[in-house]
């Protein structure tokens, strides 16, 4: 838009004589300006649109993150309770073992 305003400033200056040099120069700069701004507005959307992408894959990873890190919990949840069971198991098992064994009969008594 300052360009334009220049380009004014300068066709006053130089008189009405100058119209034929002026107008193919004006044009040529909205012609210019209008490509530019074009180009600026695709831009813009495609900088959106890269951006919401990121954030949304972004989103998406630690959603699974996160699924993943429960995943874990509950089987890690899971074993320390078998292994719970198991040594409980174990230790009564012994213990049955213990008593169920057959006393040892001394040599000298009958």
């Amino acid at each position: 838009m300052q360009l334009l305003i220049v380009g004014l400033v300068v066709g006053a200056v130089m008189g009405a004589n100058r119209k034929k040099l002026v107008k193919p120069v004006a044009k040529g700069f909205m012609a210019v300006e209008e490509v530019t701004r074009d180009w600026m507005v695709t831009m813009r959307e495609e900088l959106r649109d890269g951006i919401e992408e990121a954030r949304y894959e972004r989103e998406q990873e630690a959603a699974q993150r996160e699924q993943q890190e429960a995943e874990q919990d509950v089987t890690q949840a899971a074993d320390e309770n078998g292994s719970a069971k198991h040594t409980a198991a174990a230790s009564s098992v012994k213990a049955t073992a213990k008593r169920s064994r057959p006393q040892r009969r001394s040599k000298g008594v009958a």
